[in-house]
């Protein structure tokens, strides 16, 4: 026999038992580095797992081997039920997945995937490999896109999302409500397809400037939709980086702000506006007045301010009623407007009393015959229903420099020949005159003792007798009354009267009249005159 046969023999043994070794050695390395745990299981005890497995439970390295199962778990009905659940797959020769929450052995949970193969089918009990990978932060993750997807397609806010190439690659249901247009027809567009037509090259420039600097644009837009039609909306641009700060995306959201902008201009119409004939306020005449005097002390331009009054308006409301008389002051407003130039201002201050600013004349002249055309048109007949009114208008007029050089001056002198204007019995102009502050302190002091004289006993009553021409006998009298005033002396009911209808004293005056005749009466009958004797 050969000598060296053993050798020969043994040389090939250690060779594969050396491969061998270096397989197992691979294979343990592989099983331990493995960022998934891996546990091979017998009736659902741990005969061996990897560091990991022990690492996800937070066991120490060795302690997990020889547990059952059950340390996985929160308690028993979680553990039986999933073991009859994944076991079932196995039997049926299928591999196991299940996502669940796992228990720590501080009692902390985290969200993993279970996956597991028998190693023989006939008894799965035996011995199955099983994989867990911890799916926490996946499932966060997971959930926060979900909830992003969602909010992106609940949004009440219109979304778009572009590339880096500004080409549309998603929008939302808002977008499409808003702009008419479907996903599908608008995704590869630049969106400039929305665009209205109406904001030139240098808005858009700056626009972009300021996105590429900030990565940030807010502003309003005007828009076209699908239909063509034109609205306004409120734009956010963001821009989308990736980890090395080029563009990725630009995300667009904005809503129409055609009711809220049709909501604030009606405010602002109402703010500057007469909300019953639609003519500016007193706020906004006071604004037009003050511009227009600081171009015409600019230009060296005059200035016309006229009041205007109408005489027999609270006829009209007291007669036929507010209805009425609203109708008729907005025909009233239209024939104002009607009679300037439309550069002149007319405003309604309130009740039947209107404003007219000529903010270019050539002299009193100019004033008066606008004045004259204001008079003709509105002393015309006015139908409101089936009612033929009349109301002529009384015109005071200021003028700029002359009559003052600031709003409140030339008002009030306009407010002082307005009443020289109704004095005279209305239906006319005038003209602001200095000698007219005098009249107004006059009439200011006047009033003042008209209403002391009722507590003074100034009033007294002539008696006027009535006689019939046939028998040439007094019938009855009339009782004129007469003031004779301590501060005034004597004063002529032409001036008293109008003051007390204006004031509304003409009412308790006409009550001690009536009470004042009435005593006169009794007493002349106690006196013995003819009881067929009448009294008016």
């Amino acid at each position: 026999m050969n000598s060296d046969a053993p050798d020969a023999l043994t040389q090939p043994l250690q060779e594969t038992e050396q491969a061998l070794n270096k397989a197992l050695r691979e294979l343990h390395g592989i099983f331990n580095t493995a960022v998934m745990g891996i546990v091979l299981l017998r009736h659902r005890k741990i005969d061996r797992c990897n560091r990991r497995m022990e690492e996800l439970f937070g066991f120490a390295e060795g302690q997990m081997t020889g547990c059952s199962t059950r340390v996985w778990y929160d308690d028993d009905e979680t553990w039986e039920f999933v073991g009859k659940d994944v076991y079932a797959e196995l039997a049926a020769g299928r591999e196991a997945f299940r996502e669940l929450w796992f228990t720590r052995k501080d009692g902390s949970h985290f969200w993993g995937r279970l996956a597991g193969r028998a190693l023989d089918l006939a008894d799965v009990y035996a011995g199955s490999v099983w994989i867990i990978e911890d799916l926490t932060i996946e499932k966060a993750e997971r959930e926060e896109l979900l909830l992003a997807r969602k909010v992106f397609e609940v949004n009440s806010e219109a979304i778009m999302v572009s590339d880096a190439s500004n080409r549309i690659v998603r929008v939302n249901a808002a977008f499409e409500a808003i702009t008419g247009y479907r996903e599908n027809e608008v995704l590869g567009h630049d969106p400039k397809m929305l665009g209205s037509g109406r904001h030139n090259g240098d808005f858009f420039q700056a626009m972009w400037k300021t996105l590429r600097q900030d990565g940030y644009w807010e502003g309003e837009i005007w828009d076209k939709r699908k239909d063509g039609g034109i609205y306004p909306k409120w734009l956010a641009i963001s821009i989308i980086r990736d980890d090395r700060g080029a563009v990725r995306n630009y995300v667009a959201n904005f809503t129409d702000i055609s009711a809220s902008k049709e909501a604030a201009d009606r405010l602002a119409h109402l703010a500057y506006h007469d909300p019953l004939t639609g003519l500016p306020n007193r706020l906004a005449f006071e604004l037009h007045l003050s511009q227009a005097l600081r171009v015409a002390q600019r230009e060296g331009r005059q200035i016309a301010l006229m009041l205007i009054d109408l005489d027999n308006f609270k006829n009209i409301n007291d007669t036929l009623g507010h209805h009425v008389g609203d109708a008729f002051l907005k025909k009233v407003a239209t024939r104002l407007r009607d009679c300037v130039r439309a550069s002149d201002l007319v405003a309604r201050l309130g009740g039947d009393e209107f404003v007219v600013v000529l903010p270019e004349i050539t002299g009193p002249r100019t004033a008066s015959h606008v004045a004259e055309k204001i008079n003709q048109r509105l002393g015309e007949s006015t139908q409101v229903a089936e009612h033929i009114l009349y109301a002529t208008p009384s015109i005071g007029i200021s003028l700029y420099p002359g009559d003052g050089d600031d709003a409140g001056t030339l008002l009030r002198n306009a407010d002082l020949a307005l009443y020289r204007a109704k004095d005279g019995g209305g239906g006319q102009h005038c003209l602001y005159e200095p000698g007219l502050h005098a009249e107004a302190e006059e009439r200011r002091k006047l009033e003042a003792s008209l209403r002391k004289a009722l507590e003074r006993d100034e009033f007294i009553l002539h008696y006027q007798p009535v006689v019939d021409a046939d028998s040439e006998t007094v019938v009855s009298f009339e009782a004129l009354v007469r003031w004779n005033s301590k501060d005034h002396g004597m004063v002529s009911p032409v001036k008293f009267v109008p003051l007390a209808e204006d004031t509304r004293l003409i009412v308790p005056i006409g009550a001690w009249v009536l009470g004042e005749a009435c005593r006169q009466a009794r007493a002349w009958q106690d006196a013995g005159l003819p009881p067929t004797f009448s009294w008016s």
